[in-house]
């Protein structure tokens, strides 16, 4: 028998819920897997990463969970089955970061896409751990990933390795 439960406390008053007690995703299977982050991403959507269970969308207004898994053989889901930082842009998009490497992301609950291998045009590429995301345009990404700084422009799938050492 699954014993994982999953509680929120509210810090003000003290009390304990479980929100997704009776709660089941698209495919009818009940939540029970351990979040490593969470972020609201909008007035109605939650999403949480696991550990080993994928992405998980909670639409806080419906009380809908979706749970979102990679699949080898399609390019077009997460791209593991453990993501762990979660990062938005101001025009809808998330991003997910992945271990050990890559890039997951999608728009309003579409497809997803990936990206794990990052090559610029002198042959030079990256396929680690990216820890951290910003934006410059909601096009024009900057990821840090182990000692190196990218520029990922997404539309075109260019990208350009930035020399960020202190001398």
């Amino acid at each position: 028998e699954d014993t994982t439960l999953l509680q929120s406390i509210n810090l003000t008053t003290g009390a304990i819920s479980e929100p997704f007690k009776d709660i089941k995703d698209q495919y009818g299977l009940p939540f029970h897997s351990r979040i490593t982050s969470a972020k609201k991403i909008n007035e109605e959507d939650l999403l949480m990463t696991t550990l080993f269970e994928g992405l998980y969308i909670f639409n806080v207004r419906t009380q809908q969970l979706f749970n979102y898994r990679h699949n080898a053989a399609d390019p077009a889901t997460i791209a593991i089955n453990s993501p762990h930082l979660i990062e938005t842009d101001n025009n809808g998009w998330v991003f997910l970061g992945s271990a050990p490497n890559g890039v997951s992301y999608f728009k309003n609950h579409a497809a997803a896409a990936q990206q794990v291998i990052f090559l610029d045009k002198q042959g030079n590429g990256y396929d680690g751990f990216v820890n951290a995301f910003a934006t410059l345009d909601n096009d024009t990404y900057y990821l840090a990933g182990r000692g190196v700084l990218l520029e990922w422009k997404r539309s075109t799938n260019t990208t350009k390795f930035i020399n960020y050492t202190v001398e």
